[in-house]
């Protein structure tokens, strides 16, 4: 016995993470796959990209410059790429720091930088002062942002008035500018053109909405296609009304056996034998909508029919008939 003792120790010393009592599960990437199933593998509280573990990992490298903004603005632009050199374990590269110029402070709860007008009022030099300074530059960080200079379709404001938005957002000649275009400003408003094709001349605020599965005139919510005056507009123009010509015809609507009209608008004509139940094709339970006679719960005869619909077609019939000492007996239907 003591010589097995002592190979099992020789052995453990030699192996000490097959023998360590507190051995437990590998690190989480171990495997590719562990970095994105959504479980947490190596038991730490931590899953996927969150766990050091899949660092460097593909699957958790960034996907846009937005995956690696660190919502401080003092801090420059991140962005996102993967294969630079310095980024960290998500492949996001740390901003440049400081964004603002020289005689400029940086404005944290602003989201901007301050000119120190003492020292110099213009701080861009595009010979404009900043507006803290008493004059007229909207942004004095950046030397293309100034009173007359050129707007183009883009989300800054160049020429710092919020109302025009560049002389090339209107592509489609309509007299609309496209909604690509804003004037982001310091307060946070977001002008923008109001154009939401500027592809199509036929497409505005200008103009009338018509059944064409286009957003004719730049507002979603505006569909006059209700020719019926029932409430439910056309299907055929982004609605639910299966039949706009018939106002007894609309969803909800409660339906009327067999007149072979669909007036609830779920895609069938409900009830065709008109007793009370519902083809089973259709959601419903009765096994022969054409025959009023055949239905769950209907008496049944000796007659080959299944006419209580249980999956039993009597060759003949049970005892609970008069029929049955006729020798009337059930039999399964065949599948």
């Amino acid at each position: 016995m003591r010589r097995i003792v002592l190979s099992v120790i020789a052995w453990c010393a030699a192996m000490p993470c097959a023998c360590s009592s507190g051995a437990g599960p590998g690190t989480e990437g171990d495997e590719p796959a562990e970095c994105s199933d959504g479980a947490d593998n190596d038991g730490d509280g931590l899953i996927d990209c969150d766990d050091d573990g899949c660092a460097g990992s593909p699957s958790c490298d960034c996907g846009d410059d937005a995956e690696c903004d660190d919502g401080l603005f003092c801090t420059g632009n991140e962005t996102c790429s993967p294969v630079a050199e310095g980024v960290d374990e998500r492949g996001c590269l740390p901003g440049s720091g400081d964004p603002c110029l020289d005689g400029q402070e940086c404005n944290e709860t602003e989201d901007r930088c301050v000119t120190t007008c003492a020292t110099t009022p213009d701080a861009d030099g595009d010979g404009v002062d900043a507006v803290e300074c008493g004059g007229q530059d909207c942004d004095d960080a950046d030397p293309n942002r100034y009173p007359g200079a050129g707007e183009v379709c883009d989300a800054d404001d160049e020429d710092c008035d919020p109302t025009t938005l560049g002389e090339d957002g209107d592509q489609d000649g309509d007299g609309f500018v496209s909604v690509a275009c804003c004037n982001v400003q310091p307060d946070g408003s977001d002008p923008c053109g109001d154009d939401c094709n500027d592809t199509m001349s036929g497409v505005n605020p200008g103009t009338p909405e018509s059944c064409n599965g286009v957003d004719d005139d730049c507002d979603p919510e505006t569909h006059p296609f209700d020719e019926d005056g029932d409430g439910f507009e056309d299907a055929g123009c982004g609605g639910n009304d299966c039949d706009d010509s018939d106002p007894d015809v609309h969803p909800g609507q409660t339906e009327v056996c067999g007149n072979d009209i669909d007036e609830d608008c779920d895609g069938f004509a409900n009830d065709q034998d008109c007793d009370g139940h519902d083809a089973i094709a259709h959601g419903g339970d009765d096994c022969d909508d054409s025959d009023p006679d055949v239905y769950p719960g209907a008496p049944e005869r000796c007659n080959a029919i299944d006419d209580d619909c249980d999956g039993m077609i009597p060759d003949d019939e049970d005892g609970e008939h008069p029929s049955w000492r006729s020798g009337c007996v059930r039999r399964r239907r065949q599948q």
